[in-house]
């Protein structure tokens, strides 16, 4: 079980440090690094989370995980990328575009997050990625117009892991990626 560093309001370090499970069950603010790969075809890549993890069988961010202690928020996304889908990043590759301050409660889990956000961009093909089994039962590449059609409308929306607006967020960003990267002969 991975060790967290607990984080104040502010996002700094206490110098509290406690195992995942305790910080999710006491509300303790943690860090968080999510990774969100898109193609040159104006295309993200989402993976399908296992059956056996927490929203299983939904399509979720392309790679995520929380910092683990002392871990750098680049560190731990590089790291991500490697264990849940297999890409090989540099750091210069990744654009970090926010951190997103989220709180979401259910049951007995508690969750307080400063989400390092990041783009990173792949042409190859996800078919080829060695995913980890454990986590990730599937991956795909779709469209940003798809992708925006299907969480807008509710029914095709159940599929995914629930963001709200996030989502919104995120393919607005890699539009402008794409934007910045390849103009008008982008997408």
């Amino acid at each position: 079980m991975s060790k967290l560093d607990i984080l104040d309001t502010d996002g700094n370090k206490t110098g509290e440090v406690m195992d995942f499970v305790e910080a999710h069950k006491m509300g303790k603010w943690h860090a968080h690094a999510h990774v969100w790969v898109f193609n040159s075809k104006g295309e993200v890549l989402l993976q399908k989370r296992a059956a056996n993890v927490s929203c299983g069988g939904k399509w979720d961010i392309s790679a995520a995980g929380h910092l683990s202690q002392g871990d750098k928020p680049q560190q731990a996304a590089l790291r991500e990328l490697v264990e849940e889908i297999g890409i090989n990043a540099k750091r210069k590759e990744l654009k970090k575009i926010k951190v997103l301050i989220q709180s979401r409660d259910s049951n007995d889990f508690k969750n307080r997050e400063f989400n390092h956000i990041y783009l990173f961009r792949f042409d190859g093909n996800p078919n080829g990625l060695k995913v980890d089994e454990h986590e990730v039962s599937a991956l795909k590449f779709i469209s940003l117009d798809e992708f925006e059609k299907e969480i807008n409308d509710p029914l095709l929306y159940e599929k995914y892991v629930p963001y709200g607006d996030y989502y919104k967020f995120i393919i607005d960003a890699i539009r402008k990626e794409l934007n910045k990267l390849y103009g008008d002969a982008g997408i």
